[in-house]
């Protein structure tokens, strides 16, 4: 299955903890379309602090296209980066860290929800807190984003390095904040996703890669 595991919607920033306005364009309304016109299979959105915004606009979209897998997951703004959460089931990692809240403590408190952690664009350098070499420091990840569409290679590159010296499996994403950007990259599982647990159990196990376009991550060329 190819499923877009990093992508904003008009939601994000929209929770207890954000901006006045969201830093995505794409309306939750027009995403299935556009994924199938994609050829994906599925997408997690991951917008910024929040995966309660826009709830009953979320569960509309899903009830009203079963043959497309849509999940919420969220990116969270760490001292140490931005990380994608997967399994969680509301904004309460937000309200007891805060933005900017410890890596560690977030990520143990992910783990104890039964969820994961796989840090997004980990070599993207300009954030208020980048994470680059701290991956190193941190413990109980389940994955590293090998592949962002909106990164230079060399910066995935320096992720897949990471990934490989840390023995954690990739994942792809496209971290769309507009809709000609959607699908850009994406992770390829290996066996059917049904929901979230299945996602996870699938990335904990390494049966899924990351791709972009045609190319996989493990190709030198990029």
């Amino acid at each position: 299955m190819k499923i877009d595991l990093h992508l904003h919607t008009q939601f994000s920033y929209q929770g207890e903890i954000g901006h006045q306005s969201s830093d995505s364009d794409i309306s939750l309304e027009n995403l299935p379309v556009l994924a199938r016109q994609k050829g994906l299979d599925g997408l997690v959105i991951t917008d910024h602090m929040t995966m309660e915004a826009g709830d009953e606009v979320y569960k509309r979209v899903k009830e009203n296209n079963p043959d497309l897998l849509l999940l919420r997951g969220m990116e969270y703004h760490s001292d140490y980066g931005h990380l994608l959460l997967f399994g969680l089931k509301n904004d309460d990692v937000c309200r007891i860290f805060g933005k900017y809240g410890p890596a560690q403590d977030v990520i143990n408190y992910v783990q104890d929800s039964g969820g994961i952690v796989v840090p997004s664009h980990p070599y993207q350098a300009h954030y208020t807190y980048a994470l680059e070499d701290k991956v190193f420091n941190l413990q109980g990840l389940s994955a590293l984003e090998g592949i962002n569409g909106q990164l230079h290679p060399r910066l995935n590159h320096k992720a897949e390095i990471a990934a490989t010296e840390l023995n954690l499996p990739q994942t792809g994403g496209s971290d769309a904040h507009h809709l000609a950007n959607l699908g850009r990259a994406y992770t390829l599982f290996e066996n059917h996703i049904s929901n979230m647990e299945d996602l996870i159990t699938e990335i904990k196990l390494n049966r899924c890669s990351p791709r972009i376009l045609s190319t996989t991550l493990k190709s030198k060329s990029l």
